[in-house]
Formats: C-alpha cells, sequence, structure tokens
C-alpha cells in the first residue's frame, strides 16, 4: 500500500530536514576543530541519544561511529578526535558509560 502525504505534512518535513542541514553546517564551520566535536556529539545526542537523569547516552558503536568517522564528518583527523575526547573526558565535559558509550551531561553541567 502507498502513503502519500499531506502538502502540510511534505512542507514540515521539509522545514525539518533544511533546519537540520543548517544546524550541521554551523556546526562544520565552528572552530576549533574541539568545539566542532562537542557541537556535533550534542547534536547527534539530541537527535538518536538517550536521555537519562544525567545526561543524554550516545552508544557510538551501535551508531558505528568510529573515531575516524566522527574524524571525517569534523573534517579533521583521528589523532584530533582521540585527543579531543580524552580532553574533554578528563575535564568532566563528557563521561563514559561502560567500554564505548559516551554521556553527555546536561547542558551547562559537567560530570564533577
Amino acid at each position: 500500500m502507498e502513503v502519500t502525504p499531506s502538502p502540510e505534512e511534505l512542507t514540515a518535513s521539509l522545514h525539518s530536514q533544511i533546519a537540520q542541514m543548517t544546524t550541521l553546517l554551523r556546526i562544520g564551520r565552528l572552530r576549533p576543530v574541539d568545539a566542532r566535536l562537542l557541537h556535533l556529539l550534542r547534536w547527534i545526542g539530541e537527535r538518536f541519544g538517550i536521555v537519562t537523569s544525567r545526561g543524554t547516552l550516545l552508544s557510538l558503536q551501535e551508531m558505528n561511529l568510529t573515531h575516524r568517522v566522527l574524524a571525517e564528518i569534523c573534517g579533521t583527523t583521528r589523532v584530533s578526535i582521540t585527543k579531543a575526547l580524552s580532553h574533554y573526558k578528563t575535564a568532566g565535559m563528557i563521561g563514559t558509560q561502560g567500554e564505548v558509550d559516551l554521556l553527555l551531561p546536561h547542558p551547562h553541567r559537567t560530570l564533577y
């Protein structure tokens, strides 16, 4: 059975896609690269993460987001992503849950 969206649904979908693309383009222009990574992780968390009382949980493994893939999205190297993630973990700006999941604290809060 074929389903045809109404004009209102089509318009709403297009507006949503444009808003997402605008956000991604803004993220892509951020400097330095580690700020770009943090904003990208927060955007991914808003779209696909699991909200908990401590923050947003991201399963990078389930989403197949390796450091190399994150580097390609951010336009940098895998080494830069690894260093930035280590810096954010040390600073308490992101945490880990298990071996591969990231915990992004609620905005304006750190884990410590």
